[in-house]
Order: C-alpha cells, then sequence, then structure tokens
C-alpha cells in the first residue's frame, strides 16, 4: 500500500503509529481514500479494533495545516488531531463520518492569501494566449472589469478548498471539515463562492438564502471571478501535462475537443477520485465548459 513513499516517509508513519497506539498495536487493512486531488496520502484503518483513524501524509511540511486543524477541532467543526510529527508531514486524525461562519468569525492569525484578482493575473501571464483565444477569451482583463468593485476588503480565515469531499456530515447532521493544506487569511466569500461552484439549481436559491439577499450580487460576482480562475488553470494543467514543446497539439486539442459531459458530472470524477489528472483533454474538458459559462 506504500510502495511509493519514500523510506524517510514509510519510517515517519512506523514511528507515527507506534507512538500513539504502542508497539503491539494491530490494524486491519487500510483504505486509500481518494477524491480530488488528495490521491494517494489519505488512508483510513480501525486500530486494535476500536480506533478508527485516518492518516494523512503531506507532500511537504505544513505547519499552518497542523494549526488549523488543532483550531478546527477546538471551535468543533473538525476531527481530532491524534498525532503529527515534529517535521510537520505526518498526521493521525480520528474518523469521522459546523458552519464555516463559525470559522471566520474565530480569531485566528493566518498568513494571507493572494486575493482572487491577483491569482488571476498571476495565471494569465502563465497560460498561452492562444490556448486562452482558442477558447474565445482572448481578453481576460475585460471579463474580470464587471467585477472589481470586489475590494480586497477586511480578511477573515478562510479553508481554502471547502468542496464536498472536504465536508464531512456527522450522524448527529452536523458538518466537520478537513484538509486545510490551503487555509489563510483570504476575502470573506473565498470560500463561499467555493462552495457554491458545487451547489445544484435547487440548493443555489437556499444558499443564497443562507447568505443573506443584500449579498447576494457580490457572491455571484465572487463566483464568477473563480471560474475565470479555474478555467485558466485547467488550461496551465494542460499545458504543463503537454509541455512546452507540445503547444501546437494543445491548441489543436482545445479545437477538436467536444463538451460530452456536464460540468456537475465531471466534479463528481472529481470528488470521486476518478478524473485523470494525467490526461490534459481532461483539463481541456474543464476549461471549454467553464469558457462557456464565463
Amino acid at each position: 500500500m506504500f510502495n511509493h513513499f519514500k523510506n524517510d516517509q514509510k519510517l515517519a508513519i512506523s514511528k507515527a503509529l507506534k507512538a500513539t497506539f504502542g508497539k503491539n498495536y494491530t490494524m486491519a487493512q487500510w483504505v486509500l481514500l481518494q477524491g480530488g486531488g488528495s490521491q494517494h496520502h489519505v488512508y483510513s484503518n480501525i486500530i486494535n479494533n476500536k480506533h478508527s483513524i485516518v492518516l494523512r501524509v503531506l507532500s511537504s511540511p505544513n505547519a499552518q495545516e497542523i494549526y488549523c486543524t488543532k483550531q478546527a477541532y477546538i471551535l468543533g467543526i473538525g476531527p481530532k488531531l491524534i498525532y503529527h510529527n515534529s517535521a510537520n508531514d505526518v498526521m493521525i486524525l480520528e474518523k469521522i463520518a459546523k458552519q464555516l461562519k463559525k470559522w471566520q468569525h474565530a480569531n485566528i492569525k493566518l498568513n494571507k492569501s493572494p486575493f482572487i484578482i491577483d491569482k488571476i493575473n498571476y495565471m494569465h501571464e502563465k497560460c498561452s494566449m492562444q490556448a486562452i483565444e482558442q477558447l474565445g477569451l482572448s481578453n481576460i482583463k475585460q471579463a474580470v472589469q464587471p467585477y472589481l468593485y470586489i475590494e480586497d476588503k477586511k480578511m477573515v480565515p478562510c479553508h481554502g478548498d471547502p468542496n464536498p469531499s472536504n465536508i464531512l456530515l456527522m450522524p448527529s447532521q452536523d458538518l466537520q471539515i478537513i484538509d486545510w493544506s490551503n487555509a489563510g487569511s483570504n476575502h470573506p466569500y473565498a470560500d463561499y463562492g467555493m462552495i457554491m461552484q458545487y451547489l445544484t439549481p435547487e440548493t443555489l436559491p437556499v444558499w443564497l438564502k443562507i447568505i443573506g439577499e443584500n449579498q447576494t450580487k457580490t457572491l455571484i460576482a465572487y463566483n464568477k471571478l473563480l471560474q475565470i480562475l479555474c478555467c485558466l488553470w485547467a488550461i496551465e494543467q494542460a499545458q504543463n501535462l503537454y509541455q512546452a514543446n507540445l503547444e501546437e497539439q494543445l491548441l489543436n486539442d482545445i479545437r477538436h475537443q467536444k463538451i460530452t459531459i456536464s460540468l456537475a458530472n465531471l466534479q463528481k470524477q472529481w470528488l470521486d477520485g476518478k478524473f485523470d489528472n494525467q490526461d490534459p483533454k481532461k483539463y481541456i474538458l474543464l476549461a471549454k465548459i467553464l469558457a462557456k459559462l464565463i
């Protein structure tokens, strides 16, 4: 199960389990938890026939994720962090089967995340202009212009990636939130806009009512900026897989790629771990779908 890990990572995992459960612990079969981009480093198991746990191995040390995971538990919106090592790259959490506003109103100091328009400008510079034009987005600045009134206002603590695979429904019907690797201080609508990306037409009005009618216009605008950013991100991911010397192949595939799936179904593939993140055509498909929404 852990063959793809380096020897030092395997040793760190062994030390984590021994430090938490003693030398003579027993365990069941490890189960890989798939969904989104977290494949190959999140596993669940049952230790000593009673402790249901999640093992998370970070690709690089992340002290802020450790800190946010602890704070989320204190606030009652995240699972208990049972163990983390001094290198901050291995975590053991209790496996569990409230609202983000509670997190946003907490007195927690985090590193500031880049504002979304800065992210769009940065990603725009990394993308092939020909690819952008091929998708009918030749003037990103013009696309962004109607939404510039969303200022870089007072920052609040944000999760950074509240997609459905990171939000767990408890038996009590409360929600708990996991994977704080992208947490930071950001615009109040950074998380709300991300959640809005995954809502169905039936649930969207309910969500907007919860946020408040007077904030609906701003939230919809922020969501539009997220669509622009995600479209550029998909182009950049496809570029990376094609590599620089294959730009003509990238442009050719953009021209001929047909939209054969809805955005909702493509999102479901991502959440279920069935999105092939090594296939550039998947990212092109995502970019084309989003380009039509912009």
